[in-house]
């Protein structure tokens, strides 16, 4: 894995951290938008491969 693979990585798993976090104190439209960000985080780096 490359180093910026291994950050996208590092990154996409910190949002679902913040997600989880966001959903969990009732931030429902704060843990929709990180969602939202981690999928098109997922969806450019497999595009990129």
């Amino acid at each position: 894995m490359s180093d910026r693979e291994e950050r996208i990585a590092q990154l996409a798993e910190l949002l679902a951290k913040c997600e989880a976090e966001a959903d969990d104190l009732g931030l429902e439209l704060i843990g929709y938008l990180l969602a939202t960000a981690r999928r098109e985080l997922d969806a450019r780096s497999a595009t990129n491969q």
